[in-house]
């Protein structure tokens, strides 16, 4: 059994450079287009650009992909295909035959075939895939057309079996759901062509987008099949241009600083647990924990997470005289505020003797501004509760002593829901590049994964300007890094001993240099714990 995400998206062999991904046009003739660029670290990373036929300017519309362009019922988001896992890849082409089944086109692996499958309910269930057509080992793309016949674009004239001209791209034609193909034509004939994409528009244009020369200029060209039988191409975006614009965006935070600060900075990430949580009866006890904690290391930064209101009151008692801090609360961040469910206020503290607040803001984590920044992300996968509530807050701070500005975040990422976690990943990095300017950017949060999760390898090693400050230390500058960060209220002696950790601390490493990473177990003098989690302190220099 074969299990495969029906809304994967365009499939990719061996990519270089730039590729596209998925291409959609509208009634006023704006046509979209995903595209997989390469990163400088070699990851891919999708965005979309958006340009007027023929000769409109193409420009960024969003980073992030395009929704799926075919409507599919729920039960068709993930399928499971009878078939042998060594014959066919996971990309299916989804479409619906004459007779309204739906079905799927897969390439396959070392066959010489693409397939076909079909489903009786909606896509619960699936016939045995079988051979639809001769198709090298290539991607290959397919579009219902507004009259219900299909398009296919592939590599190859449909009638070669020994495959020497598979840089060639063919159109082919199909009334009857691929059992048939009643029209073919040449695409391109150029060298080193494969990748397509396909789309059609209500009056029945065409439009196909490729690769072409991957193994030179590596660019993107886009071929209009008119519905008068007219032809138009062009080139639409190069990988040299692709690079140049990825620079310009983050270029920035990549540069390496020259003048470091022999003054240090020593920030805390610290999950307070809000007082509701734990019952509220032993919220006093607590808070005056916590504020033990933070005397004995005498952060200049402190970044809270599931904090209340009525908590960050009784905390703002005992610290007013040395911190100020900003929250998620109307009286602070506006009316837009009183809408916002939140678990916690988000409060980001800052030592008042020495930073001032220049600006700040926030972001709210769900599915309309994952929209907003290109993460196409279910409804179900937000879910409802503790994972339909969560932000991030930021502020820009002036350091005193150096007059240098410092960019800081403060989060809670989604609890139960893994693409949930992916996309806040991606919306943080997103609003990181939107805010930071040319700032040192320190990040602290209670990400709720792990240091194997996807949203952490996300942060990690795809965005290449961010950095786990504890990882990027050896072992000897790590104290208690055994442990997990995750127990605060068990005793040591029953703590769990797995370095694994949900809460991180987050940098530039382009402008800061981390010098150690502490995770802090003891309890308060009076007895108590201070939260379910253990606070971390990480010391950074930082550059200008």
């Amino acid at each position: 059994m074969l299990l495969v995400s029906i809304l994967a998206g365009a499939f990719v062999l061996g990519a270089a450079g730039i590729s596209p991904a998925a291409i959609q046009c509208s009634v006023n003739g704006t046509v979209s287009i995903s595209v997989n660029e390469e990163t400088l670290n070699g990851t891919l990373e999708q965005r979309t650009y958006a340009f007027t036929w023929p000769d409109g300017e193409v420009t960024l519309h969003q980073k992030g992909g395009l929704s799926p362009a075919l409507p599919l019922p729920e039960s068709a988001r993930t399928i499971r295909i009878p078939c042998k896992l060594d014959s066919l890849v996971c990309a299916p082409q989804p479409f619906y035959g004459p007779d309204g089944r739906l079905c799927v086109a897969i390439p396959g692996f070392r066959t010489g075939f693409c397939y076909k499958a079909v489903s009786n309910d909606g896509g619960r269930s699936w016939e045995l895939p079988r051979r639809m057509l001769h198709n090298p080992d290539k991607p290959f793309a397919i579009c219902q057309l507004p009259g219900g016949d299909i398009l296919l674009v592939k590599n190859c004239r449909p009638d070669e079996v020994e495959f020497t001209k598979a840089d060639e791209l063919y159109a082919l034609w199909s009334h009857d759901g691929g059992e048939t193909w009643y029209r073919s034509l040449k695409i391109s004939g150029e060298k080193f062509c494969d990748i397509p994409v396909c789309c059609a528009d209500a009056d029945g244009n065409i439009y196909i987008a490729y690769r072409h020369n991957y193994q030179g200029t590596c660019d993107i060209k886009v071929v209009r099949l008119g519905a008068d039988g007219s032809r138009r191409r062009r080139t639409l975006l190069t990988a040299e241009a692709s690079r140049e614009a990825y620079l310009a965006r983050v270029g920035h935070l990549l540069v390496p600083r020259e003048h470091w600060l022999e003054d240090s900075l020593r920030i805390v990430s610290y999950n307070t647990l809000r007082s509701s949580f734990s019952g509220g009866e032993n919220w006093k006890p607590r808070c005056q924990t916590i504020c033990e904690h933070i005397g004995w290391w005498n952060p200049d930064i402190i970044g809270m997470q599931e904090t209340s209101r009525d908590d960050i009151k009784d905390l703002y008692k005992k610290l007013k005289k040395d911190y100020d801090y900003i929250a998620i609360t109307p009286e602070i961040m506006g009316p837009s505020v009183t809408r916002f469910r939140a678990t916690s206020e988000l409060p980001l503290w800052w030592n008042k003797k020495r930073f001032s607040l220049v600006d700040k803001g926030w972001l709210e984590f769900n599915i309309i501004n994952s929209v907003k920044c290109g993460v196409n992300v279910s409804d179900e996968s937000w879910g409802n509760g503790q994972d339909g509530n969560k932000a991030a807050i930021w502020a820009i701070l002036l350091d005193k002593k150096t007059g240098k500005e410092i960019c800081l975040f403060n989060l809670h990422l989604p609890t139960r829901s893994d693409p949930a976690k992916l996309a806040t990943a991606k919306m943080l990095a997103q609003e990181v590049e939107r805010v930071a300017g040319d700032r040192p950017v320190f990040i602290t949060g209670d990400f709720n994964t792990d240091e194997r999760s996807l949203a952490y390898y996300y942060l990690e090693l795809d965005v290449e300007y961010l950095k786990d400050g504890g990882m990027a230390l050896p072992l000897e500058k790590r104290r208690n890094w055994v442990y997990a960060s995750m127990g605060g209220n068990m005793p040591l002696e029953k703590k769990t001993k797995n370095s694994r950790h949900i809460d991180h601390i987050f940098y530039t490493p382009a402008s800061a240099r981390p010098l150690r990473w502490e995770m802090n177990l003891d309890w308060g003098s009076n007895g108590s714990w201070g939260s379910d989690h253990h606070p971390l302190l990480m010391v950074f220099q930082y550059a200008y």
